[in-house]
């Protein structure tokens, strides 16, 4: 009898220690729980590697107070009088009263309206809502969303390109494409460590020449006037490899290269198109998909001054209005494609391979 107690009391703490919430569960502070998403921390475009979990309240986020603001190149002390964090940066100056709400930046009393400092005691670190303390050491705080997660950037003058690029890091890598080589998908990472393989030498380099190529295509497609097509089709075919052993597919219909040029400088003096653009990408967007074809990741901001609504319904788009500007995130797949006549004329290294993957919705520019 004895004996089956023991074992019933070793099965029942198996039971416990097997299902018990990890620490990543659930927060040790009252109130307080993990973020429904993955966030990730870029300080001035560098992501930081985080010890301990952030925890959020109040769709607050928060976060030790030493260890970032050490991350951020800060000077931390503790006033163990007054229970006070201390930060100073660049002549800025943060106070934090832990357990309460109010602060100090540079010597002026503040208050945060609907946050508190709290510690946690199984680590013995102060959590403090991120934006409240880097904002007042002369940082910017923004929150993007991402289709893999969220991010918190903190930077002291942050650019477009630079909150673009890190948005578009955010995206799954697209490798819902033939699968014609089973081991040919490289992440950004392995495509510029690869070395040369296959005709193509995998390194930075190439990774640099192919976002350019991908941004240099996307402002010729979209910077056009219907009313002056001089030269646009001789900078246009650079980016096509002449007789090229693939078609590109476009609503279930296939087209040569040729053939594709033809349908873009048709559609240009049909729908009256006149349109200016602005691409942002960068070599860390550029992949391997499946297959040869090599992807880059762009944003692609557009406004039509001229545009038949006909040219919308042709390709299933969704409807933009004239003088207004949009963005919309976009994959140029490129390749090197075997040709039966490659000195037809010049083309780039790396060329046009199928059309354009849109991996978001058009966006009104505000």
């Amino acid at each position: 009898m004895i004996k089956v107690k023991r074992i019933l009391t070793v099965l029942t703490l198996f039971l416990i220690l097997t299902f018990l919430p990890s620490a990543d569960t659930f927060a040790a502070i009252p109130g307080f729980a993990p973020p429904k998403r993955p966030i990730k921390i870029f300080i001035e475009g560098r992501e930081v590697k985080l010890t301990l979990p952030i925890l959020n309240k109040n769709d607050r986020n928060y976060y030790p107070f030493r260890e970032l603001c050490e991350a951020a190149g800060a000077y931390v002390t503790w006033d163990s009088v007054n229970d006070r964090a201390i930060a100073e940066l660049d002549g800025n100056r943060v106070e934090f009263n832990i357990g309460r709400s109010d602060y100090y930046v540079n010597g002026v009393y503040k208050v945060m309206p609907d946050a508190t400092t709290v510690v946690d005691t199984s680590v013995n670190r102060s959590y403090v809502p991120i934006r409240y303390f880097m904002e007042g050491l002369g940082f910017d705080v923004a929150f993007f969303i991402t289709q893999r997660y969220d991010i918190i950037r903190v930077a002291k003058n942050p650019t477009e390109e630079q909150d673009v690029i890190l948005q578009l890091q955010g995206y799954r890598d697209n490798i819902n494409t033939p699968k014609y080589f089973p081991d040919s998908y490289l992440t950004n990472e392995q495509f510029i460590n690869k070395g040369y393989t296959y005709g193509i030498n995998y390194t930075l380099e190439t990774a640099q020449l192919i976002s350019a190529t991908a941004k240099n295509l996307l402002l010729t497609h979209f910077n056009v006037d219907y009313k002056n097509l001089n030269g646009f089709y001789e900078k246009y075919r650079y980016f096509f490899m002449p007789e090229a052993a693939s078609e590109i597919w476009i609503n279930g219909k296939k087209y040569t290269n040729e053939e594709y040029i033809q349908l873009r400088i048709n559609d240009i003096k049909t729908y009256q198109i006149s349109c200016e653009s602005k691409v942002i990408t960068d070599w860390s967007l550029v992949y391997q998909s499946w297959g040869t074809g090599i992807h880059t990741r762009c944003r692609l901001f557009i406004k039509f001054n001229s545009i038949k609504p006909e040219y919308f319904k042709k390709y299933n788009m969704k409807q933009l209005q004239t003088n207004k500007w949009y963005y919309v995130d976009i994959e140029v797949p490129l390749a090197i494609i075997p040709s039966r006549n490659p000195d037809k004329w010049k083309h780039a290294e790396f060329t046009f391979d199928s059309e354009f993957i849109y991996i978001s919705e058009f966006k009104e520019l505000t």
